[in-house]
C-alpha cells in the first residue's frame, strides 16, 4: 500500500524556469506552500505521486493573489 502524497511544480510565465516544490500530504497543504513561498507570476500544477503520476489541479498565479483551496 503507497503513501499518496502531492508535489507542486511552479513555471514562471516570463522565463519557464521551473521548480519542484516539497511534497505534501494534502492538496490543500500544496497549495498553503506556493501560496507562502511563490512570489512570482507562475503557472502552477500539482501532481498526486501515485502511479502513475496524475495531474490534479492546475492554476495561474499572479503575484500577490493566492491560489484557491479545495473544498473539503
Amino acid at each position: 500500500m503507497s503513501i499518496k502524497r502531492y508535489q507542486a511544480l511552479t513555471i514562471d510565465v516570463y522565463s519557464g524556469k521551473t521548480y519542484w516544490n516539497k511534497s505534501k500530504d494534502t492538496v490543500n497543504e500544496c497549495i498553503d506552500h506556493v501560496n507562502q513561498y511563490c512570489h512570482k507570476d507562475a503557472d502552477v500544477l500539482i501532481y498526486s505521486l501515485s502511479q502513475p503520476i496524475r495531474l490534479v489541479k492546475s492554476h495561474r498565479k499572479l503575484v500577490g493573489a493566492k491560489i484557491p483551496k479545495e473544498e473539503s
